[in-house]
């Protein structure tokens, strides 16, 4: 995320946690899960190339702002 892409990930750890709240907090798939994976990025193939781009820019503010030497 912090080099605006983004993340296709499955739901164990803290990844939940860091994505929470973000455009991609719903393509979290199922660990384990290769149909739930294939689920979540159907959708995200359809997606422009400026749909991608703006969502990676929007995520790269949303990570740095959670990672920055005042947090």
């Amino acid at each position: 995320m912090a080099l605006g892409t983004i993340p296709i990930a499955s739901e164990v750890g803290g990844v939940p946690e860091i994505i929470r709240e973000t455009p991609t907090e719903k393509y979290l798939f199922k660990s384990g899960s290769v149909h739930s994976l294939v689920n979540k990025i159907k959708p995200l193939s359809s997606w422009s190339r400026k749909e991608v781009l703006v969502t990676g820019m929007e995520l790269r503010k949303h990570i740095c702002g959670l990672f920055n030497e005042e947090n």
